[in-house]
């Protein structure tokens, strides 16, 4: 029941989230880490239904609507750019999120969690506005301007959007972290951090679900360059809202938590980062999670590919937006079935079986595609692989950081270990596709399937969550007192 501190001090070791102030509190931290990871997935993925707006041509140039940037004739979009430039544009957002992780995590233990989630919050609401307000142009359609205008757009968009991801990077240690220790004495504070993450699932979709409606309300005859400039403006310009959302609740409702306060008094910062036993978890916590967004994110950027080998070329931008949303809700009840698991499973071994499992469905679907060229079978193939993704691994990942370091240092190695997911992520984006040129779509899902068995042996042997992932409310000082007394006398 005790837990041994620098310079070998004890304290008790109290149940995480032992301490939070009032049941107001808990519903406060609640709705803000919800809202937060709504927020984290909605600024990642909105680029990517950006870029397809930005690719899709006016009517009236003869061209076909759902393009790919760089892979038609120039004439034929309304944003014409090269495919470096669309890497760019995607990938800032990473490279930014690299930076946010390790910067606002450190904030989030050095001034507390409250400050910091204002500060990160800061970043992705002007982040998100700047990307919305890339130059104006007057002209009637983009095929008049020239190329320099081009190239100031995707350079704005470059920067504004590596702004941005600062802050959403931020958001993954600070929101954990928070609602680890902000969770209601009596709940299980990882299975509270899982429920708040169940929400970058609907942030996977909502971008899509908005473009559909923004597609309808324009109609096939809105084409226009102007028309295109202002559908991407309002896509990207409302991650500001649910960023400015949580930057209110930070400001008037985040408490930090006394055990926070406490283990900073009692162990400060710069002491608890000389401790080298937190190393071996920083490694598991960071290197599964890295694992797993290589992949994750590397199939990400194939979807749009795969969905046009299996459905054909998207004829409009609504084809492509029901795609999108289709395969995304695969993961909502993925998300679901993980947390529930997570309480009867426990978090280190439901992260192995998630790997185990990715490794399986990346193999069959490998093989599916090796063997025949039908759409079907690939397709239902590829949505177990989507469902297999999003279970376990997805939840396990997340939760883990917040619930293996002590509390002092907590966000500081909880932001280290994401921005290694993230780089991760940015090997993923720039590895599938030179991958899957080299081998094959076969070969590049059996190579995946070899890297989930890596994620597994980074499991067994370094992964050391709390209680090895189980829980239980622990007793207090009080009432460890009682017990002893209770206790018969020999």
């Amino acid at each position: 029941m005790e837990e041994k501190r620098q310079g070998g001090d004890y304290s008790p070791l109290a149940a995480p989230g032992a301490d939070a102030s009032s049941a107001s509190q808990d519903k406060w931290s609640a709705f803000t880490a919800g809202v937060a990871n709504f927020n984290i997935q909605y600024n990642f993925q909105v680029i990517a239904i950006a870029l397809v707006f930005m690719d899709n041509s006016d009517p009236d140039s003869g061209g076909t609507s759902g393009g790919s940037g760089g892979a038609q004739n120039v004439t034929e979009v309304a944003f014409p750019r090269t495919e470096a430039q669309s890497s760019t544009m995607a990938s800032s957002v990473f490279a930014g999120a690299v930076v946010g992780q390790c910067v606002m995590g450190y904030l989030g233990d050095l001034i507390g969690r409250k400050w910091a989630l204002v500060a990160t919050n800061m970043f992705v609401f002007v982040g998100a506005i700047a990307s919305a307000l890339f130059p104006f142009r007057s002209d009637n359609h983009g095929l008049a301007l020239d190329d320099s205008y081009y190239t100031s757009v995707y350079t704005w968009i470059a920067v504004s959007r590596f702004v941005l991801g600062i802050g959403v990077g931020g958001k993954y240690p600070l929101s954990a972290v928070a609602r680890h220790e902000g969770s209601d004495s009596s709940k299980n504070p990882a299975a509270e951090v899982s429920k708040a993450f169940f929400w970058q699932t609907p942030g996977v979709i909502a971008p899509f679900v908005i473009a559909s409606i923004l597609d309808a309300v324009d109609g096939e005859g809105m084409r226009s360059f102007s028309a295109v400039g202002h559908e991407v403006r309002i896509l990207m310009g409302l991650g500001a809202l649910p960023a400015a959302v949580v930057l209110l609740t930070a400001v008037f409702k985040q408490q930090d938590s006394q055990a926070f306060q406490d283990a900073r008094l009692a162990n400060p910062l710069a002491t608890a980062l000389k401790d080298r036993s937190q190393w071996r978890k920083l490694a598991g916590a960071g290197l599964s999670w890295a694992v797993y967004d290589f992949m994750f994110y590397g199939m990400t950027m194939f979807q749009p590919e795969v969905l046009n080998n299996i459905f054909g070329k998207a004829e409009s931008l609504m084809d492509n937006c029901w795609q999108n949303i289709v395969v995304a809700s695969i993961g909502l009840p993925a998300v679901l079935l993980a947390i529930w698991n997570l309480g009867q499973i426990g978090l280190k071994p439901l992260q192995s079986w998630g790997f185990l499992v990715c490794s399986i469905c990346s193999l069959i679907l490998g093989l599916v595609r090796y063997v025949t060229d039908a759409h079907v079978p690939a397709f239902i193939a590829y949505l177990a692989l989507i469902f297999a993704l999003n279970w376990a691994i997805n939840i396990t990942t997340f939760v883990l950081p917040a619930q293996c370091f002590p509390a002092e240092v907590r966000s500081t190695y909880n932001g280290l270990a994401s921005a290694m997911a993230k780089l991760g992520a940015l090997l993923g984006t720039y590895c599938f596709k030179p991958m899957k040129n080299a081998v094959g779509f076969p070969g590049t899902y059996m190579i995946c399937a070899g890297i989930s068995l890596v994620g597994i042996v980074i499991t067994h042997f370094c992964v050391e969550p709390y209680g090895n992932g189980t829980w239980k409310q622990e007793e207090t000082p009080e009432e460890e007192e009682e017990a002893w007394l209770a206790e018969p006398v020999e």
